[in-house]
């Protein structure tokens, strides 16, 4: 009876993990703003320290409050920072993002922004355009290990896709949170792309999003040195986004998060693991 009880417990351990990744495995946001200088970003929006910590979830409290969700971004000055051609964001780590963790994700780490999909109001209720389209405004991002020598991410860009999705069951347009959180350090389906979301209505474009919290995903084997080729980083200390010289637009930035490794998954996996054995020799 006491060995059905403690698998029960190993088992009921193992569904809050699942459940509730967030509270049980350590999300590691940006820990300290390296430097700043806004490149002549957008007016107010001038503070860094708002991309550490974790994404928005809830936007315009105080003025006009919504969940955030693709079609509603966030947009308060205490929410996100912005960043203009020839500035940058330089954001640390305390502990190095580590490549190819092995964890079955594509991505290292994930990059939110305020992008947002651009809605076609003509029925009355917001649907995607068709095709699909966004604000897009993308910003490079390099990674460092020493904040000094420097490398491109190839193919990727800050404030592009996706578009930041609080809540799994959020409603378009509600001005209160949603019961069941998005996982902000869940990248995006891979496979997916813009034209994946042409014309869906808001429910079927929430539902490709599954349990992510959208951003831009980061996979470290994509940086690259001024020749293009592949540098073979095994860890990064240092994100920084730039707006590349001769653009008219800004790029805003909302937090950096790392792809956490599932280490709370596989501790409780051998623990049932070793139970199970402890009965099997009895």
């Amino acid at each position: 009876m006491l060995l059905r009880v403690k698998i029960g417990l190993a088992f009921a351990a193992l569904l809050v993990v699942v459940s509730a990744p967030q509270m049980s495995l350590a999300v590691h946001y940006a820990d300290f703003v390296q430097s700043y200088a806004s490149g002549g970003g957008t007016a107010d929006y001038d503070n860094p320290n708002v991309a550490l910590g974790a994404p928005e979830r809830m936007t315009g409290e105080g003025v006009y409050p919504g969940q955030v969700e693709p079609f509603n971004p966030p947009w308060l000055t205490s929410e996100i920072v912005s960043i203009g051609p020839t500035g940058h964001l330089t954001l640390g780590f305390n502990d190095p993002i580590p490549n190819d963790r092995g964890d079955g994700y594509d991505a290292d780490f994930i990059v939110f922004g305020n992008t947002f999909f651009v809605a076609d109001w003509s029925t009355g209720t917001p649907v995607n355009t068709n095709p699909a389209g966004t604000n897009e405004e993308p910003g490079l991002i390099e990674v460092s290990q020493d904040n000094s020598t420097w490398y491109r991410i190839d193919g990727v860009f800050a404030n592009s896709l996706f578009p930041t999705l609080g809540y799994q069951d959020a409603v378009s347009g509600s001005g209160t949170p949603g019961a069941i959180k998005t996982n902000f350090w869940e990248p995006m389906n891979s496979s997916l792309s813009l034209s994946d979301f042409d014309g869906l209505g808001f429910a079927d474009m929430v539902a490709f999003y599954g349990s992510s919290g959208g951003g831009a995903a980061v996979d470290i084997s994509d940086a690259v040195d001024g020749d293009g080729n592949p540098v073979g980083l095994a860890s990064v200390s240092y994100v920084r986004i730039t707006v590349p010289t001769g653009e008219t637009y800004t790029t805003e930035i909302d937090a950096v998060v790392a792809v956490p490794e599932p280490a709370t998954l596989g501790l409780v996996g051998l623990g049932l693991a070793g139970l199970l054995a402890r009965r099997k020799r009895r």
